[in-house]
């Protein structure tokens, strides 16, 4: 388990597939409140961004500016019952698991 606060972590990636044993394709991304403006986005799209003209654009001003159209509903709804299940079997139950098996 990570406690983003007590590190002072102003972003974090994760991976949906590894310890939470998600789908492939899915993972979190945790952005510390006041940071997430000064990320801009590799590429946006017509939901990552409000088009004023031809060459202007705002982005949005959530974490939602990260999305592409390529949505896959059916992965996030499995990654939040792989969330649910980690939760009720216990993260530092899960930690312990994997560090015994590491060894």
């Amino acid at each position: 388990p990570v406690d983003v606060q007590e590190i002072g972590c102003d972003v974090l990636g994760a991976t949906g597939r590894k310890f939470l044993r998600g789908p492939r394709g899915t993972g979190l991304l945790y952005v510390r409140e006041g940071f997430l403006e000064q990320l801009d986005p590799c590429m946006l799209d017509q939901y990552g961004a409000t088009l004023l003209s031809e060459t202007e654009f705002t982005p949005r001003p959530d974490a939602r500016r990260f999305e592409m159209w390529e949505y896959n509903f059916a992965g996030k709804v499995a990654l939040g019952e792989a969330i649910s299940y980690a939760m009720n079997v216990g993260m530092q139950a899960i930690a312990d698991r994997s560090f015994m098996l590491a060894r």
